[in-house]
């Protein structure tokens, strides 16, 4: 699939897994993550209906906003995402994993202070900024869920919102063979990871005006992508600002007719059936001790 730019109208692991079940969700569970290094973060698993029944899942790893930050082990799936859960339970059967950074923290480490204003940038003089523990942490856990919960590692996925879309944008740099699709909504990226990132399949998303995340901070990731030669998906959507992020996550699985996308179906690929199409040629079998530097050399060829 081509791009398409939608100008729309207005070390070691421990897991200690509970019976706690989230409310109102049969298919879920809440754990807690623990390093004697990195430190714990709590995070909740979503499985598909009917989970039993198959022998290997899609995983998809989602990074929550800045607003959403805590330790309850509620916010980052209480908000912005139910469309995306909705999804992955049945229409496209997926295991979701949503981790919770702690308060004043972040999944990339260019937002230190809570910075998100800087959009798109570049590695500063030295070399790439260390990775996060929080991004650690998020990728130890999707290696540990995806072991014991039948993922299948050529079929993994990330996606997240505002933070979590600079964390997306920051895990397929560090991590460029790990997903075989990222879905950044309202971040920014790192510019220097272009030669390293182009050939993953991207679909991102900005709302037009976006005063808080400027959305040149996808725009000029999309056009970087592009003139070296890769073939993302942008979706702009004017009027939205720092918002429309379930509208984005809207399924497009069940029906064309969502008329606030004025969707040309015409390929017909929804982000769904995009997104869950895409296969990795060459999974990493872990995360947990990858040094972050070492993955930008690798570059892989596109996917489909």
């Amino acid at each position: 699939m081509n791009l398409k730019q939608l100008i729309i109208g207005a070390a070691a692991l421990a897991i200690t897994a509970t019976a706690h079940a989230v409310p109102n969700t049969s298919n879920a569970f809440q754990a807690i993550y623990s390093d004697v290094t990195l430190g714990s973060m709590p995070y909740t698993v979503f499985l598909p209906d009917n989970y039993a029944s198959y022998q290997k899942l899609p995983v998809v790893l989602y990074l929550h906003g800045a607003g959403e930050r805590g330790n309850n082990n509620y916010s980052p799936w209480a908000y912005n995402v139910d469309n995306l859960f909705a999804a992955t339970k049945s229409a496209f059967p997926a295991i979701v994993i949503a981790p919770q950074a702690a308060s004043g923290t972040q999944w990339a480490p260019i937002n230190a202070g809570d910075n998100w204003g800087v959009g798109a940038y570049t590695n500063p003089p030295g070399g790439m900024l260390p990775i996060t523990n929080n991004l650690q942490k998020a990728m130890n856990i999707l290696d540990q869920v995806s072991s014991q919960y039948k993922g299948d590692a050529a079929k993994t996925y990330i996606t997240g919102l505002s933070m979590g879309g600079y964390g997306t944008w920051d895990a397929i740099a560090r991590f460029p063979t790990k997903f075989a699709a990222a879905a950044p909504l309202s971040g920014g990226g790192n510019l220097s990871s272009v030669p390293t990132i182009k050939d993953i399949p991207i679909w991102a998303y900005h709302g037009i005006g976006d005063g808080i995340v400027p959305d040149s901070g996808t725009i000029n990731m999309v056009n970087a992508l592009m003139a070296a030669g890769g073939s993302p998906e942008a979706t702009y959507a004017g009027g939205k600002g720092h918002s429309g992020w379930d509208e984005f996550y809207q399924a497009r699985y069940g029906t064309e007719s969502f008329a606030w996308y004025n969707w040309d179906n015409s390929d017909g690929e929804f982000f769904y059936q995009w997104m869950f199409s895409q296969t990795n040629p060459v999974p990493e079998p872990t995360s947990m001790g990858l040094l972050a530097i070492g993955a930008m050399l690798f570059r892989r060829p596109g996917r489909k």
